[in-house]
């Protein structure tokens, strides 16, 4: 009697280097997933957090550039995925505010050229575009499906504009497309120019002496939530039928002000975040919006997905994280 082989499930992850990239590989391979992944970056700069993660040696890495239609092409239908998560792209707001057409050619061209790949595939993998929050702008209400769109920024607009061209390619030829609208959620692996990450190193280092930190509104508010908990359910959106994906918002429902995010962090560490941080004119974006918070009871009913950690367990987990990884450079 034979016996069975069992065949691991397949994912390429475009933009593997980056937190969410890292993140989600070290689910799919704790998930029993053979794990393959794009990065425009060198291939020894994109190990850097998988290195940390320990995951550098589990997962084959292909230095692609995204824009490249027919590379990404050939890549996806030698390895024969079953999943594909385009997390490829600028994302921060404030870059995009004075580098607008790097941006849009970031999200937007990338966002066709994937499309453009898959569309000639004979066999179209179910593919997890992440969109995000922003697209929705100022909301007093929690954001749902059916909120009016109001993009602020340059990366909201391309955004908000590559998503049409993801329905698009959807409604037209058939590509099993689940679109992820992500809420702010952090780790310690973000980048040093994210507000988060900024913060929670300067609080570690301010352990041990003076060290200043300048910051611009505090009084926004946003729906944190944990980039841990955010990958699974960008995992669980690809785990329907094909026929049933669909468009997420991927939330906590709850708002915070960067206020209580920079307090929470300072106080995890003994300390009084007035002593050490001052509020900087020159860094208060105008075009910021003032609120943002997501409604998270789609994602429950559709994808069954829900987070878990509290606002303030959230925090400390990223704080107790952050203290092993001070000395990393992302």
């Amino acid at each position: 009697m034979n016996t069975p082989i069992n065949i691991k499930p397949k994912a390429l992850v475009i933009g593997i280097s980056g937190q969410d990239g890292s993140l989600l590989a070290e689910l799919l391979l704790d998930k029993g997933y053979q794990v393959y992944g794009t990065s425009r970056r060198s291939l020894e700069n994109a190990f850097e957090r998988h290195k940390y993660l320990h995951i550098d040696n589990r997962i084959n890495i292909y230095q692609i550039n995204p824009l490249d239609t027919d590379a990404i092409f050939s890549l996806i239908n030698d390895l024969k995925v079953d999943e594909v998560y385009m997390l490829s792209a600028q994302s921060s707001v404030s870059y995009s505010v004075n580098n607008v057409a790097e941006t849009f050619n970031s999200i937007i061209n990338t966002t066709i050229s994937l499309c453009e790949a898959i569309k000639k595939l004979s066999n179209k993998p179910k593919s997890f575009f992440a969109s995000t929050s922003e697209i929705f702008g100022d909301s007093s209400q929690p954001v749902t499906l059916d909120t009016r769109l109001s993009p602020l920024n340059p990366y909201a607009i391309a955004k908000s504009t590559a998503n049409n061209i993801l329905r698009f390619y959807r409604d037209q030829y058939g590509i099993p497309i689940s679109i992820g609208h992500m809420f702010n959620h952090e780790s310690e692996l973000r980048g040093g120019q994210y507000v988060t990450r900024k913060v929670a190193l300067a609080a570690c280092k301010a352990m041990h002496g003076p060290y200043p930190l300048e910051l611009g509104n505090i009084d926004v508010i946003r729906d944190w939530g944990s980039a841990r908990e955010f990958v699974l359910a960008m995992w669980l959106s690809l785990q329907i039928d094909s026929d049933k994906l669909n468009e997420n918002i991927i939330c906590t429902g709850v708002g915070r002000s960067l206020h209580d995010i920079v307090a929470k962090m300072y106080a995890s560490l003994g300390l009084d975040w007035m002593d050490y941080v001052t509020i900087s004119e020159k860094l208060i974006r105008n075009n910021d919006p003032r609120i943002i918070i997501g409604d998270p009871s789609g994602a429950k009913q559709s994808i069954n997905w829900k987070h878990q950690l509290s606002f303030e367990d959230t925090i400390d987990d990223l704080m107790d994280r952050t203290k092993l990884s001070l000395d990393r450079d992302w």
